[in-house]
């Protein structure tokens, strides 16, 4: 009824809007939201198009990244459909916002394949820029190698431009620079464009050149956004050469607290801010998306809930709601039809997408206080981790703000609590010997208690973008160190790094009760077992997308437990070890589900089979397997002759492995069997370019962009998919605690 009273009412008053008292509720936002997706799948041409006159690439650029920020898999057909599409168009293309549209969609899809057109379409942007720092319509096709040789850059184009071109060009060179790109002097250009052509009423026009033309919504908070990314810009470049910065006498402009606070308090930003507040009041069921969406890029970028005392997501997405079409369009002011762009401006709207998460976190600055109770009212903040895990109740979510290391001293938790890196941060833990009630070191080679990082006895802990560096001191012989004990509850790793590079003998994940243990998009590094399991009651692990680097991959021991049953999961993982399963003597049920992973060992399982000619209690389930493997199975270090290639591999677990080969794997990063370090990334281990298997990366082995910490937590945190993995469904990674 409420959704029947806004229909009619928008009919009766086109601009009612959430400042009279009608608000959209959650549930209309989400369902008009899912409308629009539909509706832009549904227009989808047959060759992976959008159509709009001239600007194919474009729109179909467009419309791919707003269905991608609405959860769309890259691997869905109709986001492969729209990439080949706009890598077959990209030769001859010069129109500035179908290059830097461009390069947000291909950015977006993440396919290492993609960094060569990216850096092609950021060259012509480059070369773009004008004498007055902003860009036209059109931009030269240039040799990328104008990148690394800014000498050979052509000439910049005369005129001003416009703003609207050069607020596209900023956030596609902006996306661009994550892959390499400088973009420095470029934007420290933007910058001076906007500080010099602001209006007296603090807002910015189309064009700066043309008399009389007043401030704009939407190029007003154009100029906030480059004006963002001028800062940011320089933000990071002063961070990535403090040599430089010391040598120049040059004071530190990241170190006044956070920037987002400084870049507000700036003149010229502030007035823009202002006269933005003036223009957000406005908002109605007539405003242009085009203009909504500049609103939503700068209030979720600044982490602005209103503007100029407007709620600016409740005002728009009311507005949104109301003006909606039956078929899930939503069509230009000017046009009858449904408008592609205005769809795909609305919903990334309603989304509330953050395309420049990492701006954000530039902006931020690194508090003195980097520990961080965010689901706390008033979100209070420590100075140690422990002072944190302390302050923290059941359920709590602690953010680290900083990059570290910071020493991890045997911590127990005995509560469900989400560790996770703080936006844009990488933070390092580092294992130290801790002391006693009495202040005494303790004694590893004495204490049991004190050979672990990380202990969790009960409830679900949640660890998401956090680097484990495991090196344990010089003491004892053989001793069984072991980064994370989980003891009881549940685990989930999201993200995370586990390494060792001293070789004492670690491992990174020990498990030894009944409960459950999920890891997705990580790094297991080094140690005697990427994981060691003792099977107590019921057991469930699961990887997934991750890389497990080891002597041996998984040890699995007899419990005390009668009734105990463990089932181990792994889909599209990288794995590299002497002996992959080693489960020495072991008669308790174990059921090993595996989907599109890669194996590089010496052994598949050197002591995994029961006996020699038998595996009861075993089972063996199989899809998209790669095995690159001197010996299969075995018992008890004795090969089971038989099985000699995947064929013969196949018939001996009953014809369960389907659509699987043995074929050499070269990784990347061609890395030798047990070469250990704590700089081991993704990119190592995913299949080498001009292999034979490379063309298998689609079903087979990891996604290296969203592995790991660092980058690639920001990257699986800014997708739709993250949203499901803290809803605590996690995709396919569901699983019973």
């Amino acid at each position: 009824m409420q959704r029947v009273a806004i229909l009619l009412l928008g009919t009766l008053l086109p601009t009612l809007s959430a400042a009279d008292g009608f608000a959209a509720s959650a549930a209309e936002i989400e369902a008009a939201r899912l409308k629009g997706v539909e509706y832009l799948k549904s227009q989808q041409a047959d060759d992976g198009s959008w159509h709009y006159e001239g600007h194919a690439v474009g729109i179909t650029s467009l419309c791919g990244l707003a269905l991608l920020e609405n959860g769309m898999s890259v691997s869905d057909p109709v986001v492969e459909k729209a990439q080949r599409f706009v890598r077959r168009n990209l030769d001859d293309l010069k129109n500035t916002y179908d290059l830097a549209l461009a390069i947000l969609f291909l950015s977006r899809v993440g396919d290492r394949d993609n960094r060569t057109p990216i850096r092609s379409l950021a060259a012509r942007l480059v070369a773009g820029q004008n004498v007055e720092g902003g860009w036209g319509y059109n931009c030269p096709i240039v040799n990328p190698g104008i990148l690394s040789n800014p000498k050979s850059r052509p000439d910049p184009p005369d005129g001003p431009g416009d703003n609207s071109c050069t607020q596209f060009a900023t956030l596609g060179l902006w996306v661009a620079s994550r892959w390499g790109v400088n973009v420095d002097d470029t934007m420290a250009r933007v910058g001076e464009r906007f500080v010099s052509t602001q209006k007296e009423d603090g807002g910015w026009p189309y064009r700066h050149d043309v008399e009389d033309q007043g401030s704009r919504s939407s190029m007003t908070y154009a100029g906030l956004f480059c004006l963002t990314v001028a800062r940011a810009t320089r933000i990071r470049q002063l961070q990535s050469d403090s040599t430089v910065r010391r040598r120049l006498d040059e004071p530190d402009e990241t170190a006044d607290g956070p920037q987002s606070t400084t870049l507000l308090a700036d003149p010229v930003f502030s007035k823009g801010l202002e006269k933005a507040g003036n223009f957000a009041k406005g908002i109605n069921r007539n405003s242009a998306r085009y203009f909504l969406w500049s609103v939503e890029r700068m209030g979720v970028m600044l982490g602005l809930p209103e503007f100029g005392g407007t709620n600016w997501f409740e005002k728009g997405a009311t507005a949104l709601v109301e003006s909606q079409g039956e078929d899930g369009e939503w069509k230009h002011p000017s046009e009858s039809r449904g408008s592609l762009s205005d769809t795909a401006f609305a919903i990334l709207f309603l989304r509330r997408a953050n395309l420049g998460s990492d701006i954000s976190r530039l902006l931020e600055g690194e508090p003195d206080r980097r520990f961080q109770i965010v689901s706390r009212e008033g979100k209070p903040r420590y100075r140690r981790l422990t002072d944190a895990l302390k302050a923290a109740k059941d359920g709590d979510v602690i953010h680290i703000d900083g990059a570290g290391p910071f020493e991890m001293p045997h911590l127990d938790l005995d509560k469900s609590l989400t560790i996770a890196a703080g936006p844009g941060y990488t933070p390092v833990m580092i294992f130290a010997l801790g002391y006693d009630d009495r202040g005494r070191r303790l004694r590893p080679e004495d204490d049991v208690n004190a050979r672990h990082m990380l202990r969790i006895n009960k409830g679900t802990v949640t660890l998401e973008g956090l680097h484990f560096q495991f090196d344990p001191p010089n003491v004892g012989y053989g001793l069984p160190w072991a980064a994370i004990v989980l003891n009881g509850g549940n685990l989930r790793m999201l993200n995370c790094a586990i390494s060792e590079s001293n070789e004492r003998g670690m491992v990174p994940v020990l498990m030894d009760q009944a409960g459950s243990l999920v890891i997705r998009n990580s790094l297991l590094v080094g140690g005697r077992a990427a994981l060691e399991l003792t099977v107590n009651g019921t057991q469930n692990v699961t990887l997934e997308n991750c890389v497990v680097f080891s002597k041996n991959a998984f040890n699995v021991f007899q419990g005390s437990g009668g009734d105990s049953r463990l089932k181990l999961t792994l889909d599209r993982c990288a794995v590299q070890a002497r002996d992959v399963f080693f489960f020495p003597r072991l008669a308790t049920p174990v059921d090993i589900v595996c989907t599109g992973t890669a194996y590089k060992a010496d052994w598949m399982g050197s002591k995994m089979l029961p006996a020699l000619d038998g595996h009861e209690g075993l089972t063996w389930t199989g899809s998209r397997n790669i095995y690159d493997l001197l010996r299969w199975v075995g018992a008890d270090g004795q090969e089971n002759t038989r099985v000699k290639d995947h064929r013969s591999w196949d018939r001996f677990w009953g014809g369960t492995d389907e659509d699987g080969e043995k074929r050499v794997i070269p990784f990347a990063g061609r890395r030798p069997h047990e070469a250990f370090t704590h700089g081991i990334r993704g990119e190592d281990f995913e299949f080498a370019p001009n292999s034979a298997v490379y063309n298998r990366r689609r079903e087979t082995g990891i996604d290296p962009l969203v592995v790991g910490p660092g980058n690639g937590y920001s990257r699986f945190r800014d997708s739709f998919q993250y949203r499901e993995w803290q809803q605590g469904d996690a995709g396919s990674l569901a699983v019973s605690p």
